[in-house]
């Protein structure tokens, strides 16, 4: 799991969606099985598998 109580720290985490820098917009990253739980800080949560995002 990635995560802290403020959500994701950008100076140790990229995290990048379908091409695109989300790093800011996420609160915590959960595994679920072989899919990762992503939540953002909306609220919202979705599921990802590994070759929709990196995380570096």
């Amino acid at each position: 799991m990635v995560k802290n109580q403020n959500g994701i720290n950008p100076r140790q985490h990229l995290i990048v969606i379908k091409g695109k820098d989300q790093t800011d917009q996420i609160l915590r990253i959960a595994r679920n099985g072989g899919r990762f739980d992503v939540t953002y800080k909306g609220g919202k949560t979705y599921a990802y598998d590994g070759e929709s995002w990196v995380t570096l």
